[in-house]
């Protein structure tokens, strides 16, 4: 299982992305992303770029096999664009990525709510219960 989040899902994706090309026997059953700006138009532009389906959407990396969950919270900023599965297609195993809108209710110690804070998304039942 890959977990990652914010900056570190556009990092684990393409990480698995280029292993998948280059480690064929490498498999990964689950990848989950927590408060991933994936979604956001700059980020999509830097992974479309320099691959040679640009015009198509990106797919669920092919190391994948078995889900990929993106869970978000709606007043997340980092994941305004929280809704992935119209944007990476499935990969060859027919996995594609499901969204998920889970509440965030993280407090920092100010008791101001902090929507994308890791330790949030984390102790939510829907990630903690996996």
């Amino acid at each position: 299982m890959m977990i990652s989040h914010s900056i570190g899902t556009i990092i684990a994706y393409n990480a698995l992305r280029n292993l998948g090309r280059d480690q064929q026997d490498l498999t990964v059953k689950q990848f989950v992303t927590m408060g991933s700006p994936l979604g956001l138009t700059p980020v999509r532009a830097r992974v479309y770029r320099g691959r040679e389906y640009s015009r198509i959407p990106v797919r669920t990396p092919s190391i994948v096999t078995e889900r990929w969950v993106n869970y978000s919270d709606r007043k997340d900023r980092v994941a305004a664009e929280s809704h992935l599965r119209g944007d990476y297609r499935s990969n060859d195993n027919g996995i594609r990525v499901a969204d998920n809108l889970i509440h965030n209710d993280y407090l920092a110690l100010d008791e101001e709510r902090n929507p994308h804070k890791s330790v949030g998304y984390l102790r939510t039942p829907e990630i903690s219960d996996q």
